[in-house]
């Protein structure tokens, strides 16, 4: 999935598995860096998932805006593609 998108919106550097590994792990739920973003729940090792809590701001700017729970938005295709393309990115099979 990822190696579909030229260099210069990914360099190559960030297309390797340590640095997605970090990128993850550095916002996890239940980290404790600083700028931590808590964006992923760790399910064992290697495996990351939405964070379940995580809602996003939709329906643009002003009184229309709310606040929504990400899993609610992907629904359930859309998560199994998320699933497929970092198992793709990571070289991993099965679940």
């Amino acid at each position: 999935m990822i190696n579909i998108l030229p260099a210069a919106v990914v360099p190559d550097y960030r297309r390797q598995g340590p640095y997605l590994s970090a990128l993850l792990s550095r916002h996890e739920v239940s980290g404790r860096n600083e700028w931590n973003r808590r964006l992923f729940q760790r399910r064992r090792h290697g495996r990351y998932y939405f964070n379940p809590g995580l809602s996003v701001r939709v329906g643009g700017g002003g009184a229309e805006a709310r606040w929504a729970p990400l899993t609610g938005l992907l629904g359930e295709p859309t998560r199994q593609f998320a699933l497929a393309a970092v198992r793709e990115m990571f070289g991993q099979q099965g679940n």
